[in-house]
């Protein structure tokens, strides 16, 4: 009912937009420095663990 009688009902416009004085852009660089240090640490723990798992494997072949 609220808002059949009022025009601008759910939204009060607070501060007026403003244009920034400065462009802001993502840090290119710092993400891809970022993924590749994490990249590289996600892929030697991979490949340790898949070792450490093969190794098991092996151990227990060994066992039988």
């Amino acid at each position: 009912m609220m808002s059949e009688v009022k025009e601008n009902f759910a939204f009060k416009v607070i501060d007026p937009p403003k244009v920034p004085d400065k462009k802001i852009k993502p840090k290119r660089s710092q993400m891809v420095m970022l993924s590749l240090v994490t990249s590289l640490f996600a892929g030697i723990f991979i490949a340790f663990f898949l070792e450490y798992i093969a190794k098991l494997r092996n151990q227990g072949e060994e066992a039988r």
